[in-house]
């Protein structure tokens, strides 16, 4: 049997040879073969960048064994290059200084079909000066970054398009671990289609965060069809109060592309200085099945502003657990006077231990049905102002309030069941603990079939 189909056969067979031993007739280069230092003793730059180079030549991969390698400026990536290593062994560490600048390590920049697997990638400290990325994607299409470690950046990883017609498509950042971040662990700005966040965990990010300069576990501005899931986002109260969300999705300004029809699903967020989740001028979220604890600007928040012309609309946050938010609303649909947030559908979440559950302001025809509050501090649901909002078929279980109608029009609320509440009656004072009402404001509200028998005085 030829060498080359032994190894092949152990493969198949499940036997995986240590990627150190890998040998030379295997499709890859070894940077080691180039003269590369393993000892971190002496700048290797050239010789990784010589060794893409001629692997994209020669569509061959390349290869980072164990050790550490000093970089003195950002390796660019290929066409077609894959780049991989063996996990946190594979030490890529940063050698030089940014000045301010926002420069990376790795570059993948306005190529197609490249990847990066099991590197160690570590910048030299966090600090306003020393703004580097670890992995910067830039106008690529069809990318992954997958198993990486990445600490020690500014950014972890960067994907952004340049507009009006370069973004990245198709790009893959899967199962990596980021931790000692100074703004953003991930960062996907101005994307078109199928951005794929996934399984990775986020730890300690935003430590150089400010109420103007904003970090976040993810941030998403603009693209279509991506997702979002299984991600797990912790950090220790880093940055200013609020200046942190554990996942970001918006559109900041008028010339951001749009965000629609993204997929937030099943992600652990925890201990976040910020929300959860933003949801700011965002259209067609689904959001589900995440589990979010101890954010302390609140849990879930969708935005609307005039000023930026855009809203809110046709999101589903569907079968989430809130909890533990003890100073701050778990679910907050906001918009201002004119551009209001519509045809949001509230299901199936769990609340429990927040001061306030479900609050609504300038929000038309969105639906709260079926959801859980239980030992909440404050009002499960809070009514400001809207037309044609649904309240219905809600628990309510050792609430300090249930409903709070401030103002709105047009409201049905329906078969809602109050459990253990201190009060069991509908008033029109502040005093109120199951549905409070203030009259002057309110217009067309029906009460049907809510347990225990409620009543308007």
């Amino acid at each position: 049997m030829k060498r080359i189909d032994f190894i092949t056969s152990l493969f198949k067979l499940g036997v995986l040879l240590p990627l150190s031993k890998i040998p030379k007739d295997f499709d890859c280069i070894n940077i080691l073969d180039f003269g590369a230092d393993s000892t971190g003793k002496r700048d290797s730059t050239d010789i990784i960048q010589n060794a893409i180079n001629r692997a994209s030549k020669i569509r061959k991969s390349v290869f980072i064994p164990a050790g550490t390698f000093l970089i003195t400026r950002e390796i660019r990536l290929r066409t077609q290059t894959h780049l991989f290593g063996e996990g946190h062994k594979s030490v890529v560490k940063q050698a030089f200084k940014t000045n301010g600048e926002l420069k990376s390590i790795f570059r993948a920049s306005n190529i197609t079909d490249f990847r990066i697997e099991k590197l160690n990638i570590q910048g030299s400290g966090i600090s306003n000066e020393n703004s580097t990325v670890g992995i910067i994607c830039e106008s690529s299409l069809r990318g992954v970054i997958n198993r990486c470690y990445l600490s020690n950046n500014y950014i972890g990883i960067l994907i952004f398009g340049l507009l009006p017609k370069k973004p990245c498509n198709n790009i893959h950042v899967i199962e990596n671990i980021l931790t000692e971040i100074g703004l953003n662990g991930i960062a996907a700005n101005n994307n078109g289609n199928n951005i794929n966040i996934s399984d990775n965990k986020i730890i300690n990010f935003g430590k150089l965060a400010t109420s103007k300069n904003i970090g976040g576990g993810i941030e998403f501005r603009g693209g279509y069809n991506s997702k979002i899931n299984r991600n797990i986002i912790h950090s220790t109260d880093a940055g200013d109060l609020g200046s942190n969300d554990a996942i970001r999705i918006e559109n900041s300004s008028e010339n951001d592309l749009a965000v629609k029809d993204i997929e937030i699903y099943k992600n652990s967020l925890s201990n976040i200085s910020g929300f959860g989740i933003r949801l700011q001028f965002v259209s067609e979220a689904l959001v589900s099945n995440n589990s979010i604890s101890n954010s302390k600007a609140g849990g879930i928040l969708l935005l609307g502003n005039d000023k930026l012309k855009h809203s809110s609309n046709n999101n589903h946050i569907i079968e989430n657990s809130i909890k533990n938010i003890a100073d701050q609303f778990a679910i907050k649909i906001e918009g201002d006077s004119k551009m209001i947030c519509n045809n949001n559908l509230v299901k199936n979440n769990s609340i429990s231990y927040c001061r306030d559950g479900v609050t609504i302001y300038n929000g038309n025809n969105n639906d709260i049905f079926y959801n859980s509050f239980y030992q909440l501090s404050g009002s499960a649901i809070y009514h400001y102002s809207g037309f044609g909002n649904k309240i219905r078929e809600n628990k309510f279980y050792k609430s300090h309030g249930s409903i709070i109608l401030i103002g709105g029009d047009s409201l049905k609320i329906e078969s809602n069941t109050f459990s253990l509440t201190k009060n069991q009656d509908i008033y029109v004072d502040a005093k109120a603990k199951f549905i409070t009402i203030n009259q002057e404001n309110l217009k067309a509200i029906t009460l049907i079939n809510n347990s225990p028998t409620t009543k308007i005085l």
